[in-house]
């Protein structure tokens, strides 16, 4: 006898996976902290001199892949602001 059984499958492009943070948002915090692994090993002079240049690359990590602005991650936004000023523009001159 066959059972029928129904498997849910996102459907989305990039599926929400841990903390909010979706597929294509870990390479950012994944950077990050590779980054801050790179630096804890350097020897900058202290402890609060590796803490504060860590905070950096955490911070940049952290807002790459959590802030959104409708919907849209900032990455994206950035992507789209770049295409925009890339653009050939024709100016008008009025009289």
């Amino acid at each position: 006898m066959a059972v029928r059984r129904v498997v849910p499958v996102p459907l989305e492009h990039h599926p929400e996976l841990l903390w909010g943070l979706r597929t294509i948002d870990l390479p950012w915090v994944a950077g990050a902290v590779i980054i801050n692994v790179v630096l804890w090993h350097q020897d900058l002079g202290g402890l609060e001199a590796r803490l504060t240049l860590m905070a950096i690359p955490s911070g940049v990590g952290v807002a790459l892949a959590w802030i959104r602005l409708s919907s849209r991650s900032l990455p994206e936004w950035i992507w789209l602001w770049a295409r925009y000023q890339l653009r050939p523009k024709r100016y008008v001159h009025g009289e």
